[in-house]
């Protein structure tokens, strides 16, 4: 079976090793409460994100955080491909947004790294 292709919300292609920040927020600040940060990864014929960031406090905050194998989901269910509102094309991840690449931008898998960059406080 092929690996499905995903896509950002710019249009590139989703690929494994990409360090990603996901949040459902539009931008009025309402949905931080599952902001973390994780790397695109590839199990059989799918692909998956691994969380090692993740907030507990609405993203004031964040704490590291290595995610279980059998807690990550397919990036299959990150995609509004049913959703009659969506205007991007099929397979697009529209709460991801690639920030780096592993192994080269390791240094963004911290609450370091997320609390200076994506805190509501900061």
């Amino acid at each position: 079976m092929e690996t499905l292709t995903y896509f950002y919300k710019d249009g590139s292609e989703v690929k494994e090793n990409d360090i990603v920040f996901y949040s459902e927020d539009s931008g009025d600040h309402d949905f931080h409460y599952a902001d973390s940060i994780g790397i695109i990864v590839k199990r059989g014929d799918d692909l998956k994100m691994k969380a090692y960031v993740i907030t507990m406090t609405d993203a004031e905050s964040f704490e590291d955080y290595e995610e279980p194998e059998h807690s990550m989901v397919s990036l299959k269910y990150g995609c509004e491909n049913d959703h009659s509102f969506s205007t991007h094309k099929p397979n697009t991840l529209r709460h991801f947004t690639k920030i780096g690449e592993y192994p080269k931008d390791e240094h963004m898998l911290t609450a370091e790294y997320a609390t200076s960059s994506y805190s509501r406080k900061a």
